[in-house]
């Protein structure tokens, strides 16, 4: 099976469009660590960290990283990754407090509703 890199390389140039994408059968494990977002974005965790140096520290690193300026295509996705969360105060609020795990948070919040 081709690894996660392999995949996002294929398709960030170009070779590989999501219809021919299949599912993959591997889990990946979701990390309690509620730094790694904000590592991937440059910034300080926590409260002090403003939305506005979120879009700052995005906006920054994805002008170095997009693969159409010769960033790596793995590195682009997870910036994107870390800014898709830390840019919504819901989401944020449940990463910081459960880390990676803040989507099962999420769905259980929903299921109760």
């Amino acid at each position: 099976m081709p690894s996660l890199k392999d995949v996002a390389m294929k398709y960030f140039s170009g070779g590989l469009t999501s219809s021919d994408m299949v599912q993959s059968t591997s889990v990946v494990e979701l990390s309690d660590d509620n730094q790694l977002y904000y590592e991937r974005l440059g910034l300080q965790s926590g409260a002090d960290t403003c939305q506005d140096d979120v879009v700052l520290a995005y906006r920054k690193l994805v002008r170095t990283a997009h693969p159409d300026r010769g960033g790596d295509p793995m590195v682009f996705y997870e910036i994107n990754k870390a800014y898709a969360v830390l840019r919504d105060p819901s989401s944020r609020e449940l990463y910081d407090k459960y880390g990676e795990r803040w989507v099962d948070m999420r769905d259980m919040d929903e299921e109760k509703k």
